[in-house]
């Protein structure tokens, strides 16, 4: 199967599937974790609980989910012409490889935790602060308002939430950004579609 004219969509929408199965992950394992309150405790206590369920199945949708984002940096990379969301899409791979990591380096050796932590979350919010300056740059309305606004979402949550509520308004908002990804990609498709 000739993926390439499909163009961006199958990769948006695997990743955009192995964030959904992060989310299902979290939910599962937390609502398996007795004691495990998500305004005290991170998503990380996740992946060390005692119960094999709670921690298998946070630890094996943080390597799904790194997978697929890793696939969706790597669509950036294979079709974008523009430099600055090619180097977006390599910090998204990148990302997507700490969020693999995270999964297989738990809480029981922290220091390496954190540093699969930080290969996680600070190459994927730079490579999707890149995708989104593209799309400022070429001027595309419904990515720029839809990026503004879980921006703004992401922004305003930090001091109301804590723990792991906090980490898990930042999914959503990804998921959110992921969500616009793909409908602009869809309405890309179709615009493409009905010039033919």
């Amino acid at each position: 199967m000739d993926l390439k004219k499909y163009g961006m969509s199958p990769y948006i929408a695997i990743s955009l599937a192995g964030i959904l199965c992060f989310l299902s992950g979290i939910v599962i394992a937390g609502c398996n974790e007795v004691g495990w309150d998500p305004w005290v405790n991170t998503l990380s206590d996740l992946g060390v609980s005692d119960s094999s369920l709670t921690s298998s199945t946070f630890n094996i949708s943080c390597y799904i989910a790194g997978i697929c984002v890793f696939i969706f940096g790597l669509g950036l990379c294979v079709f974008s012409k523009d430099s600055l969301q090619k180097i977006g899409g390599m910090s998204i791979m990148v990302g997507g490889c700490g969020l693999f990591l995270v999964g297989a380096m738990t809480l029981s050796n922290v220091t390496m935790h954190n540093i699969a932590t930080g290969l996680f979350c600070i190459p994927l919010v730079i490579g999707i602060i890149l995708v989104t300056l593209h799309h400022f740059a070429i001027r595309n309305p419904f990515i720029m308002k839809s990026s503004i606004v879980v921006l703004l979402v992401t922004l305003i949550q930090w001091p109301i939430f804590t723990g792991a509520l906090s980490e898990i308004a930042s999914i959503l908002c990804a998921i959110g950004w992921w969500v616009t990804q793909f409908l602009d990609s869809l309405r890309f498709k179709a615009a493409a579609i009905a010039s033919e």
